[in-house]
């Protein structure tokens, strides 16, 4: 057997249930798994002073691992005393947060055994669903405390793990969770934002859920995603949202959207750069999916860098014209050559990071050794005497595509002349 191949000897708790959840994936093997997690107990709760919000629900993949393979092989036991009650009141809400955790553990041991979820779905997953607001902690912890704000900084992670467990249950049941969490938003609009409302409905329709019913609530989101926030926050909302219709593969939609969008939240100020640096990343995600559209919508993005220029300081605006050159060259080295042309003409970029830029997305698509020849002479006698600082991706990209395309001859001949051109080309702070 696979696991008799294991020892479990000298192995951390987390490892050991690592390797029994992995043997219940690979074999099925139930009195494996048994004896794998034997003698594993239940950790500590996890507070605001453990918790390592960047990690997500990855704080507590112990706890639900450990309950859901205690599930699985027939020891599965109360959630009150998975997790007893806090002694400290004030951590009552973190206990509880893990109770629910413990709750979806079990629907996933379920999926598991093949026990069927009952046909009130709604009622066994309500006190899930509802954890953000119930009253005896709404009441106590409100959205300005700081050990409440730990654990709605994770609601995402929280529901997407929701829609994992029962989708483990198959597309109906995933489409049953659909339609309990939208009317959940209707009712209760003052407990889901449009970012924690996108991110589960994205989450669903990867998990297989109707198009139609998630287009149908992202339609409603732009109703009032706005509200109450200001230019960056509205970028930030715009992005997402244009992200997101994008992984829905909306891709007109994505694309009409962010037209009306981009005008609006562009504004005044010295974070106009980071706004347009955030448009150019979604443009470089929607470009990928092959748009007939793109050079009409690089040319749109462009025609912003002179508004910029004229209300922002000019290194703000090369560093805008830059984002938005590697994707252009990134999608169509032609259309990045006329974006570097015009870019210059304009006064929107330096000649030097225009070259660096152009330099590598060369790199990146060459494919015969002339070629690379020429763009390695241009770097090598033409950028490293203007270079103002050294562009660490560049030279990687140059000696990645070098020793691909020359091989051994690139390391005996032309490395050695590459570092004697830096030594004698570039300014002393760059060699």
């Amino acid at each position: 057997r696979y696991s008799d191949e294991i020892s479990m000897q000298g192995i951390d708790e987390q490892t050991k249930l690592d390797l029994a959840h992995l043997t219940l994936n690979i074999t099925g093997d139930i009195p494996a798994v048994k004896t794998m997690i034997e003698g594993i107990s239940q950790p500590e709760i996890i507070n605001d002073r453990t918790i390592q919000q960047k990690d997500g629900i990855s704080n507590y993949t112990t706890r639900i691992l450990l309950n859901k393979l205690l599930n699985v092989t027939g020891q599965g036991i109360p959630i009150t005393v998975a997790v007893p009650a806090s002694i400290d009141a004030d951590e009552a809400v973190f206990a509880n947060f893990e109770r629910k955790l413990c709750l979806m553990a079990q629907l996933s041991a379920d999926a598991v055994l093949g026990v069927p979820l009952p046909e009130n779905l709604e009622a066994r997953i309500r006190p899930v669903v509802r954890y953000y607001y119930q009253n005896q902690f709404t009441d106590t912890y409100n959205r300005h405390s700081y050990k409440w704000y730990k654990l709605t900084a994770i609601a995402s992670d929280y529901f997407k793990f929701l829609v994992d467990s029962v989708s483990a249950h198959g597309i109906e049941q995933t489409q049953k969770l659909a339609l309990i969490l939208i009317k959940e938003f209707k009712n209760f609009p003052g407990y889901w934002s449009a970012e924690l409302q996108r991110s589960i409905l994205t989450d669903l329709y990867e998990y297989g859920c109707q198009k139609a019913i998630i287009v149908e609530q992202m339609k409603e989101l732009e109703s009032f995603m706005f509200d109450g926030k200001d230019i960056t926050g509205r970028t930030e909302e715009a992005y997402a949202h244009a992200k997101a219709w994008t992984e829905l593969d909306e891709n007109e939609k994505a694309k009409t959207w962010i037209r009306n969008a981009l005008q609006q939240t562009l504004g005044i100020g010295y974070t106009k750069d980071n706004q347009f640096y955030g448009w150019v990343e979604w443009l470089r995600l929607y470009l990928k999916t092959g748009t007939s559209d793109a050079l009409n919508l690089i040319a749109t993005f462009a025609s912003y860098l002179p508004h910029i220029k004229e209300t922002t300081e000019l290194s703000v605006t090369h560093v805008a014209c830059e984002a938005l050159l590697n994707a252009a060259f990134e999608h169509n080295s032609v259309w990045g050559f006329q974006l570097m042309d015009w870019s210059i003409k304009k006064g929107l970029i330096d000649f030097e990071t225009a070259l660096a830029t152009c330099l590598k997305d060369q790199f990146i698509k060459i494919d015969n050794k002339e070629d690379y020849l020429l763009a390695l002479n241009i770097y090598k006698n033409i950028y490293l005497y203007i270079a103002k600082r050294f562009r660490e991706d560049l030279l990687q990209q140059l000696l990645e595509k070098g020793s691909a395309l020359l091989g051994e001859a690139f390391l005996n001949t032309e490395i050695p002349l590459l570092t004697n051109d830096i030594h004698i080309n570039a300014i002393q702070e760059n060699r």
